[in-house]
């Protein structure tokens, strides 16, 4: 505990010393804030050699959150400790997201310094370095939820964070035995985590770019070199399929690398199949954007479309059951039904392009095929009226993405029922 308050004291210590160089010196806000992040990122990376005991990594992080928070709301308290931090016209909880980040990472890594050392070395260095490249020299910059980042800042990340992931790996892993097995999962985590880090927004960069890596790393150890290189692969396929779709599709580049990240995480929790959906409803939002509502929204649609498909990608995840399959194609066959504009073409385009392809690949008979195409046709009726009923809704990206669960759950309530009565 002594190590505690002293590494909290040294935390007081650094947000007051830097807001009064701040003020005497007039510093850019930008460079104080990052230079409060280098500070008390380098300082968490030590964590493992420090703290054996999760509780006290937990303890000093729920001081520093609550100082940070009394500073946040209190005026006297933000001019005397938190102007390092808060001196930015932006809004951000970056600092917020770090530090719940640090615990997640701790937490999460269980003793393995490695697991633990990357997302919080990656969250340190090549989050500063893009952050402060994008602030000074960006020329080529694309807009996001509430600001804005740039083309140079997202090239700065890539390499920095491509440079430290093959020195922690060759240094801290057993890897490069493998012959270039290191290599691919350096290139391939990199590409994952630059794409995280330009669709989030308000500082949420500090909480995902720590999750992906952390989920991501667990899975690519596992896999072989040429598995790696099919996956990069795709992922840069998608990549140059949105970019390519970019000006048809009337979504911005947020919106659409959003939709690349849940293509890749659906493909990397199943199967490359379980991206055709998600695929085919681009195409479809390419062709039929400029007439549909949704159109000036941009990351909501994609955040509406993916959300549904999600839950059900974890449930078959944690179940491991067929039925949640259906149930997330099903949610993307209502969403295309919600994206196009003939009631006809809605439910024959949704069919045909999402629900067959699915029960082919699934290789079911002919008398199971037909009663799902009956149950999803049902389903997709139903979905119809409930957006009748609900035209007065505020959000339409939230009715669209409830709709689609709930449209998706009777597919499996009828599914249950069928082999209930045994018709299935």
């Amino acid at each position: 505990m002594i190590m505690v308050g002293g590494l909290y004291l040294m935390f007081l210590s650094t947000l007051g010393g830097i807001s009064h160089l701040r003020h005497r010196l007039q510093w850019h806000p930008e460079i104080t804030r990052k230079i409060i992040h280098l500070s008390l990122g380098g300082v968490c990376l030590s964590f493992p050699w420090i703290f054996t005991q999760f509780l006290d990594v937990l303890i000093l992080c729920s001081l520093c959150l609550s100082t940070m928070f009394i500073i946040r709301f209190t005026d006297h308290f933000k001019k005397q400790l938190g102007d390092g931090i808060y001196g930015i016209s932006r809004q951000s909880l970056g600092e917020i997201y770090f530090t719940v980040s640090v615990v997640l990472c701790f937490y999460w890594a269980n003793g393995k310094t490695l697991l633990y050392f990357i997302p919080i070395l990656i969250l340190t260095f090549s989050d500063l370095a893009a952050a402060l490249i994008g602030t000074f020299y960006a020329k080529c910059p694309y807009k996001i939820v509430g600001g804005q980042k740039s083309l140079e800042g997202s090239i700065t990340f890539f390499w920095v964070t491509f440079t430290f992931l093959l020195i922690s790996i060759m240094l801290l892993s057993d890897l490069e035995k493998e012959e270039y097995k290191f290599l691919g999962i350096a290139f391939l985590l990199t590409s994952v985590v630059t794409i995280v880090e330009a669709v989030s927004w308000k500082g949420l960069d500090n909480l995902f770019i720590p999750l992906s890596l952390l989920i991501m790393m667990d899975r690519f150890v596992g896999w072989s070199f040429s598995k790696i290189g099919i996956y990069t692969g795709l992922l840069w396929g998608f990549f140059l399929l949105t970019m390519g779709l970019h000006k048809k599709s009337g979504l911005d580049i947020q919106s659409l690398l959003c939709g690349v990240i849940f293509a890749f995480f659906f493909i990397c929790a199943e199967s490359p199949f379980w991206a055709y959906p998600l695929a085919v409803l681009f195409i479809l939002y390419a062709l039929f954007s400029h007439h549909h509502p949704l159109s000036d929204q941009n990351l909501w649609p994609v955040l509406s479309i993916c959300s549904s498909g999600l839950v059900w990608v974890l449930l078959d995840d944690i179940f491991d059951h067929h039925i949640f399959s259906y149930a997330f194609f099903l949610s993307f066959a209502i969403h295309g039904f919600l994206i196009l504009n003939s009631f006809f073409s809605k439910v024959f385009l949704s069919l045909l392009t999402i629900i067959v392809p699915f029960l082919i690949y699934e290789q079911t008979s002919l008398p199971f095929f037909f009663l799902m195409l009956i149950n999803a046709f049902l389903c997709i009726l139903i979905s119809h009226f409930f957006l009748i009923y609900t035209r007065s809704f505020n959000t339409p990206w939230v009715k669209n993405a409830l709709i689609a669960f709930v449209g998706s759950s009777l597919g499996i309530g009828m599914i249950l029922l069928f082999r209930k009565v045994q018709i299935l």
